[in-house]
């Protein structure tokens, strides 16, 4: 199958020029993000990283179709900056989805995520590939993924299956999954590596898991939702490091990490910024 990155870039060049269609603009959106590092912002305007998202939604047939930038504002020739475009629509049951994102700064190629769902069988289906100058698609990752209701031990419940195909590292693994009440399962398999997660809901929203590797450290996390949309999460590995997150679902956000080892606490890192409209 081949197909041009000039062709790609022409479709949704196209889209964004229709006029008959009754463009619905987005709210443009600024995010400020200011930096702490070992408790001290940095000087002047590298404490900032602001960033502007702006996109545009409208309808042909019966195709919905959203497109946009999403840019950093800043002078520097690295910045990243991406333009994107989505359709999706509804055939023979079947939800069809299809994202295309460039790097504005790079326009070598573009990435394509192509998912496909079927909610009266519990079947889905995901693609992930890459479009370039010279065409050709470059297969990244194949997903598979089904899920039926069970009944263990007279304890309703949901099991799920997903194989998967990484093409870019060549490995293969699958993915199963039990949920009941409030205890869910993970288990992730390869040829050389197997995850296990287990995942419980506590009083006062909160819950709490616990993932295990055969090859990874041990990870405890923590999560409790608060009032007005807002959340607390705390991860913990063992030797390694601690993230603390708190939001207070309405734009502002804190994040910070410290190192953890033997000897106690080291570079410890934090970010504070919300989120403007206009």
């Amino acid at each position: 199958m081949k197909l041009n990155l000039a062709v790609l870039c022409a479709v949704i060049a196209s889209t964004s020029a229709r006029r008959d269609v009754n463009p619905v603009q987005r709210a443009k959106q600024l995010r400020v993000l200011l930096k702490v590092r070992d408790g001290t912002f940095l000087d002047g305007v590298d404490s900032l990283d602001p960033s502007v998202d702006w996109g545009r939604s409208s309808k042909v047939g019966g195709v919905n179709i959203d497109y946009g930038v999403e840019a950093a504002v800043s002078i520097k020739e690295d910045a990243p900056r991406k333009v994107w475009a989505k359709g999706t629509t509804t055939q023979a049951g079947w939800g069809l989805s299809l994202r295309a994102e460039m790097d504005a700064n790079e326009r070598s190629n573009a990435d394509i995520e192509l998912d496909a769902l079927n909610e009266d069988i519990d079947l889905q289906f995901a693609i992930d590939a890459s479009v370039g100058k010279e065409g050709g698609l470059n297969l990244k990752q194949v997903e598979a993924s089904y899920q039926a209701e069970t009944e263990i031990l007279s304890q309703e419940g949901m099991v799920s299956l997903a194989p998967r195909w990484d093409f870019a590292s060549n490995t293969q693994d699958v993915a199963l999954g039990y949920e009941s009440g409030k205890t869910k399962l993970s288990l992730t398999a390869s040829l050389d590596k197997q995850d296990l997660k287990v995942k419980r809901d506590l009083p006062y929203d909160s819950r709490v898991s616990v993932q295990a590797s055969t090859k990874d450290k041990v990870q405890v996390e923590y999560e409790r939702d608060l009032d007005g949309g807002g959340l607390l999460a705390l991860n913990y590995s063992p030797d390694d490091k601690i993230n603390v997150k708190w939001a207070d679902g309405n734009g502002w956000e804190a994040k910070a990490s410290v190192d953890v080892d033997g000897t106690g606490f080291h570079d410890a890192n934090v970010h504070i910024g919300t989120q403007l409209e206009f």
